[in-house]
């Protein structure tokens, strides 16, 4: 519970409650704990859990409406761009290919409910997308996708391949299935600070590299804010770009 506070911490967030421990602990299996890495194995986690790391495979399940989007972010425009945000960081943990899937019926609060395909799906061209279904995305995108127009930002250039799987299984249609570019809207690159800035109480200034306890080593772009508020956006070599703050930051300074 430690690790998960300071994590958290340290990533400026500071709503951390019980729930969301419970909520990430309860996906951990025994394989999670397992340091041989030996062979393949099936990696359970939450989005937010999933921020700064990569898989050759993920898959993303459960995007229906009211899930994926939730059905608390429906009314409010910005807790449904918040959610859209988290879409695109769950299909850009993936190295080579992205399965996306919902059902067509769930079992939910004791009663059978029928599922509308999430939103999000419709945001992605179907000139990339391999549907694993009967229905073929190419002539006739309107029964797979939700009717409302949805407007959102396109899906990373890194992915090569993204399958929207139905529950049930069935032939494949021929729709194009490599995944060549596409770019991410709306995730602005962080921009740099000036070299030799002075640095701060933490000994930190733009321009240094550190090498981060678990994100390894990076470059420091700007440091912001002062005191207990003081964040500094560092751009990592596996991890890309984050923000952290720095009192709770957990790193050395190598140059």
């Amino acid at each position: 519970m430690n690790d998960f506070c300071a994590l958290r911490q340290e990533e400026g967030d500071p709503n951390i409650s019980l729930i969301d421990f419970l909520s990430e602990v309860s996906l951990f299996s025994d394989l999670d704990t397992d340091e041989t890495d030996e062979g393949e194995k099936v990696t359970l986690m939450t989005v937010h859990s999933a921020k700064g790391l990569e898989f050759k495979n993920v898959f993303v399940v459960g995007l229906e409406e009211n899930l994926f989007p939730s059905g608390m972010a429906g009314d409010s425009p910005r807790a449904l761009e918040e959610e859209r945000r988290l879409f695109y960081v769950a299909i850009t943990r993936a190295e080579e290919h992205c399965f996306l899937s919902f059902s067509k019926t769930r079992f939910r609060y004791g009663k059978m409910e029928f599922g509308t395909p999430s939103r999000f799906l419709r945001d992605i061209d179907t000139r990339y997308l391999k549907l694993s279904s009967a229905h073929s995305v190419s002539r006739q995108p309107e029964r797979l996708y939700h009717r409302e127009e949805v407007a959102g930002s396109e899906l990373p250039r890194k992915l090569k391949k993204v399958t929207v799987a139905l529950a049930d299984r069935s032939p494949a249609s021929q729709a194009p299935a490599a995944m060549h570019g596409l770019q991410g809207a709306g995730m602005e690159q962080g921009t740099s600070g000036m070299e030799g800035a002075p640095a701060n109480m933490y000994g930190l200034r733009a321009g240094q590299r550190i090498e981060h306890e678990r994100f390894g080593s990076g470059d420091v772009l700007k440091v912001e804010g002062s005191g207990d508020n003081a964040k500094a956006t560092i751009r990592f070599e596996n991890v890309g770009e984050k923000q952290l703050l720095l009192r709770f930051a957990r790193f050395k300074v190598i140059e």
